[in-house]
């Protein structure tokens, strides 16, 4: 599996699929596998819903008191970690303006291997697609969605057998890795 070598100079893929399709549980997944492996990876997850209204922080919450009251930025700190907010992101929207201040931000803190995106379909990263049935192939195959490499689903699907790109069964998590680091994830600089 890969090595630390390229520290400094991160890459990246988008995980997509319809809502309920496994992308989270993809990216848990992928997330665990590098971890074990000794890579650092990072996760963006776009919220498509977030203009009707986030459920992001605790309604009454400390922070979402400072940002209703007009703070433009709210930060949770502790225990070793910390949870950034910004009001009014320009940037929330872009998924390659993103991964960039991602990888900015991991460069400030010793180096980032890999960041993950989920969601932002019409981004354009090159991507997995995640799929559980036979309409979420069909949706993907008239979606027009640019850059997929692979599609992702159940091994007993044999539907997938007629999909364009290549499949991957869902539990083959080591075997899409191997080739999310070594054939589809691009540096960062590189993006298109």
């Amino acid at each position: 599996m890969p090595d630390r070598e390229g520290v400094g100079r991160p890459r990246a893929l988008g995980v997509v699929g319809l809502q309920n399709s496994g992308k989270t549980r993809l990216m848990r997944r992928m997330i665990e596998h590098f971890a074990v492996d000794g890579l650092l990876v990072a996760a963006i997850k776009h919220d498509a819903h977030a203009a009707d209204g986030d459920d992001w922080e605790k309604p009454g919450s400390d922070t979402a008191l400072f940002a209703s009251a007009g703070a433009v930025a709210t930060v949770v700190a502790g225990g070793g970690q910390s949870l950034w907010r910004w009001r009014d992101d320009a940037s929330a929207e872009d998924a390659r303006a993103l991964v960039e201040r991602m990888a900015r931000w991991g460069a400030m803190r010793g180096g980032m291997d890999l960041i993950l995106v989920e969601g932002f379909k019409h981004s354009p990263l090159p991507k997995v697609a995640v799929v559980r049935t036979r309409d979420h192939l069909a949706w993907l195959e008239s979606a027009g969605l640019s850059q997929i490499r692979a599609v992702v689903g159940p091994a007993d699907a044999p539907w997938l057998a007629g999909a364009r790109w290549p499949v991957y069964d869902e539990d083959d998590v080591p075997g899409l890795c191997r080739d999310v680091w070594t054939r589809w994830s691009v540096p960062v600089d590189r993006m298109v």
